[in-house]
């Protein structure tokens, strides 16, 4: 063994064993890294009213996020859209018809550590904020979309954790959006605190039998039926931190403080949550100077429970992209008439006051309208055979654009959900969280339907001239 090699496994070993005694240095003495550092450690999490079980994944992601600040990111520069990049031929140019139009926007994807294809080859989405927002922008885009995050864990406890956005990153984007002159919507994501096993295709569970891709906590959440304290307890948790990230996001636009991607709050109790929802939206019109919002995920949970309704004390409602397209062919047509009946739904017709803003979400693999949204993680796991489908993609979006210039419903904007961070569509499924098919995934950056999103932003988009900004 040369000389070389042994003080390479040297220092190697020796930054091993410094990493491993400095984090048992904060374990003992229960120290936190910065909350935008990573993943956090157990103990650097608020216990409050619930416990927590030790989990080893947080730590090791701490460590992984850490030793991956050594390796350098790449350098992101400027992107613009560039309409001369337009190939798709199997849709004709769209003809504006009438003077309907609704405002357009674009939502980041959701990751906020570095992302790699190899040890050198990273992404990190932190250092491409200003590339992105103006890649946005020359799309046609009057507003952008970002997320934060607060957490919730398999035993129903509600935190914030390292996902949540420091005030640097606040700021950053804040400014980035100004730079370009676009208005700011946050959304703020309830989302599982750790990576668990997920069921495969056809296994028991909800969404009628599929539970593609769901981790176990979040089944166990919508089955769960808690007492009256307990929905309670939670919901202070929830409040307190909703109304913190309220304050934190208050120079931008819009904020969503509804955290309806995590079901908890629906299936038992609806008067509470309806109470609560009230109350929520009342106290952050208090301390946030913007329009407040709530998210829905899908519109059926309206003919379930009726008698909600709380969503009518927001300024707007946020309603999720990812529809289930069980039975719909693969053709354009068919799809126009499933989103020409999607937008005929009383909710757009009958509700009066709140802004509506309509997501649009679709993965760009070839089994998508059967098999819908999976996790990426999990592909290998779940032992899938796929491969990129973008004409799907941009039939999917050219149908949903068609049938909203049809029947022209009652809505304020609509936005594409999950927008790549970089030019390039990492690829490969290797079994770890370090790497991200994005070919495979919702983001239209660099597809098909980015073009056919520029295109109709000509026809329909824009601000409706009953709904100005401000007003």
């Amino acid at each position: 063994m040369n000389k070389k090699v042994r003080y390479l496994i040297f220092a190697v070993s020796s930054f091993a064993a410094l990493v491993f005694a400095g984090v048992l240095f904060m374990a003992v003495f229960r120290l936190c890294p910065p909350v935008e550092s990573g993943p956090q450690p157990p103990w650097c999490v608020n216990e409050d009213r619930f416990e927590r079980d030790f989990e080893i994944g947080a730590l090791t992601g701490f460590m992984r996020s850490s030793l991956m600040r050594l390796f350098p990111g790449k350098r992101v520069p400027e992107s613009r859209y560039d309409p001369s990049t337009d190939t798709v031929d199997y849709f004709e140019m769209p003809a504006k018809k009438g003077s309907y139009a609704v405002a357009f926007g674009v939502a980041p994807s959701d990751f906020y550590w570095p992302v790699c294809d190899a040890w050198r080859s990273c992404v990190n989405p932190k250092k491409a904020t200003h590339s992105t927002i103006g890649r946005i922008s020359s799309l046609g885009s009057e507003f952008v979309v970002f997320t934060d995050y607060a957490r919730i864990t398999a035993n129903k406890r509600i935190y914030e954790d390292s996902r949540a956005l420091s005030r640097k990153d606040i700021d950053e984007k804040i400014n980035a959006a100004d730079k370009y002159g676009l208005v700011t919507v946050v959304l703020i994501n309830l989302f599982p605190d750790e990576v668990s096993v997920r069921h495969s295709p056809g296994e028991s569970g909800l969404e009628n039998g599929r539970v593609f891709g769901k981790p176990h906590q979040m089944i166990a959440m919508d089955s769960w039926s808690p007492d009256e304290e307990t929905m309670h307890l939670m919901f202070d948790r929830w409040e307190k931190i909703a109304l913190e990230k309220a304050k934190k996001w208050g120079a931008a636009d819009y904020i969503v403080i509804n955290p309806e991607d995590m079901h908890f709050h629906f299936l038992t109790h609806p008067e509470i949550m309806n109470l609560r929802n009230k109350e929520l939206i009342e106290k952050t019109k208090q301390v946030y100077d913007g329009k407040v919002c709530v998210h829905f995920k899908s519109l059926d949970y309206l003919d379930s429970f009726p008698g909600l309704n709380y969503y009518l004390n927001a300024d707007c409602v946020v309603l999720g992209g990812h529809l289930d397209y069980s039975g719909v062919d693969y053709d354009s047509g068919h799809l126009q008439s499933f989103f020409e009946n999607y937008f005929k739904h009383r909710f757009f017709e009958n509700l009066s006051g709140p802004e509506i803003f309509q997501m649009i979400s679709a993965m760009s693999y070839d089994k998508y309208l059967e098999d819908g949204w999976f996790e990426v993680f999990d592909y290998n796991a779940l032992g899938l055979e796929y491969k990129p489908d973008f004409k799907l993609q941009a039939t999917v979006y050219e149908s949903f654009f068609r049938a909203l210039q049809n029947v022209q419903p009652n809505i304020k904007g609509i936005f594409h959900y999950g927008y790549w961070w970089h030019d390039e569509n990492f690829s490969g499924f290797p079994g770890e969280a370090d790497f991200f098919g994005v070919e495979f995934m919702n983001s239209i950056r660099n597809k098909d339907a980015e073009h056919i999103f520029y295109r109709w932003h000509s026809v329909v988009g824009g601000t409706p001239d009953n709904q100005e900004e401000g007003e």
